[in-house]
């Protein structure tokens, strides 16, 4: 499985509070939904950013390891709401260490680590008021094939 979906059903199963919303098409969203789907005040959104070189180990003719980079965005009419996403998603996209996602799929990746580049951070108001806080993740998993 891609990283987003790996990592949108992680934060779906770790609380209610995070929704895997649906576009008309049935695929999943994770950065944006260009078929126009109304879309509420409050949401996360999942964004893959560069991440650096593959890891090779020895005797391999390919790359065993990807670095990925992940930019997790609250968004939210309340700035409190917002940070206090973040900050779940912080502490649980963080902890992940030589797991398996995700845990119920037959084609499981190994997630080496999940590394938070620094704590949540606002970004601002949205050109609509609303408050977006960023946190960015350097991740390390298997390759994909």
């Amino acid at each position: 499985m891609p990283l987003l979906d790996d990592m949108a059903t992680y934060l779906a199963s770790c609380t209610s509070a995070f929704i895997v919303a649906k576009g008309t098409a049935g695929n999943t969203v994770k950065s944006a939904l260009l078929d126009r789907t109304p879309v509420p005040d409050t949401m996360t959104a999942l964004y893959e950013t560069g991440g650096g070189p593959p890891n090779w180990v020895f005797g391999s003719t390919a790359p065993a390891y990807e670095t990925c980079g992940l930019q997790v965005l609250h968004r939210s009419t309340s700035y409190a709401i917002a940070h206090v996403r973040a900050h779940s998603a912080y502490v649980w996209l963080g902890g992940i260490r030589n797991q398996r996602l995700p845990a119920a799929a037959s084609t499981d990746c190994l997630y080496l680590d999940c590394e938070p580049t620094s704590p949540p951070f606002t970004v601002g108001p949205d050109a609509n008021g609303r408050w977006l806080v960023s946190s960015n993740f350097i991740v390390r998993k298997e390759r994909d094939d």
